[in-house]
């Protein structure tokens, strides 16, 4: 999935979600913040990641599963 990247002092309206379905709000070397919208009944295929992570849900509903 392509992330759209904002540019550094651009507001980030998160609750507009457009034609863009992913978008990397902020990318540092240990830390990254990244928007996802996803269409009612559609998954991220699973995968890992380095570190804690957060999951927000902003509206609707979700099931996060977590393998321990």
């Amino acid at each position: 999935m392509a992330h759209e990247h904002a540019e550094p002092g651009v507001v980030i309206d998160l609750n507009s979600f457009g034609e863009t379905q992913s978008t990397a709000v902020v990318k540092e070397e240990k830390f990254e913040a990244i928007r996802v919208y996803l269409e009612p009944g559609r998954n991220i295929p699973p995968h890992k990641v380095d570190g804690p992570i957060t999951v927000h849900c902003l509206s609707g509903k979700c099931t996060f599963y977590v393998e321990d």
